[in-house]
């Protein structure tokens, strides 16, 4: 979540979500308190956007108002921390709201590829704010271990490589509580996709295939079919099979007697003088 002030320049907002004042600010005469400052909180990965306001309260110093920046040494306190409300705006591009809906915790699936070497833990994601737990297969259920969560930091990692031919993907569910434990927002699920990388060789299903066709045939006669298998993921180009006729013995009467439907591994005649004897 990337943190904005776009309407005044007197102010910013730092990567930890504390604002700020950029200058010393005074207040004119006959006004009781600085401007209402909107801040924006913009999801780099959905696009949404939410908008919040923050009202300040000045403090007196003598005849003068002023409001303290945080450049000042007198600001030796804790500044406390402002988190957008669970219903908030969802802001257009030209700063109009579209429309208020519930701000619910999403996490987008996850794509992390096999055989990585780390360094592990691997960090996948990072939330903010609250206290987090994950749970389901791989992180507290067989397997366990492969997925672990910072409760403080919400940060998701995973603790070793991955084999898309054993498990190809993960659904966990997280918990998100505050300080005191209680449920602000529901349980969510994570989805989490091993990509496949091509680490594996494609097999023929026999050693040896026998086919049969009838001496003199015609071009186009069906001989086989030959099998094979390949345990990468079938709908990328690491698992897709491609059949060709490295050889043929004897080479006669022609070199190029038959051919190989490169896809289904129909193998047929192609040229006439297919003689037994």
């Amino acid at each position: 979540v990337v943190f904005e002030v776009k309407e005044l320049s007197d102010y910013k907002v730092g990567a930890d979500g504390v604002l700020y004042a950029t200058r010393r600010l005074r207040l004119a005469p006959g006004e009781r308190a600085p401007p209402l400052v909107a801040v924006y909180a913009r999801d780099t990965l959905s696009k949404q956007v939410w908008k919040m306001h923050v009202r300040f309260i000045v403090q007196e110093t003598g005849t003068e108002e002023v409001l303290k920046t945080a450049g000042d040494a007198t600001l030796s306190r804790r500044v406390p921390e402002i988190r957008f409300p669970w219903r908030s705006a969802v802001v257009g591009g030209d700063g109009s709201v579209v429309r208020r809906v519930k701000r619910d915790w999403v996490i987008p699936p996850i794509n992390v590829p096999e055989n990585s070497r780390g360094q592990f833990p691997e960090e996948l994601v990072r939330n903010r704010h609250l206290r987090y737990s994950v749970t389901g297969p791989g992180a507290d259920q067989p397997p366990t271990g492969i997925y672990i969560i910072n409760p403080i930091s919400g940060q998701l990692s995973v603790t070793k490589p991955l084999d898309r031919e054993h498990i190809s993907n993960f659904h966990l569910r997280a918990h998100a509580v505050d300080l005191n434990g209680n449920q602000v927002e529901n349980p969510i699920d994570i989805v989490i996709n091993v990509i496949d990388m091509n680490d594996n060789r494609p097999e023929f299903t026999h050693t040896v295939f026998n086919g049969s066709v009838p001496e003199g045939s015609k071009p186009g006669s069906f001989v086989m079919t030959v099998t094979s298998v390949d345990k990468d993921d079938p709908k990328t180009a690491n698992g897709m099979l491609r059949y060709k006729i490295l050889s043929q013995n004897p080479e006669s009467p022609s070199s190029n007697m038959f051919t190989i439907n490169n896809k289904t591994g129909d193998i047929i005649s192609v040229a006439a003088g297919l003689d037994r004897e």
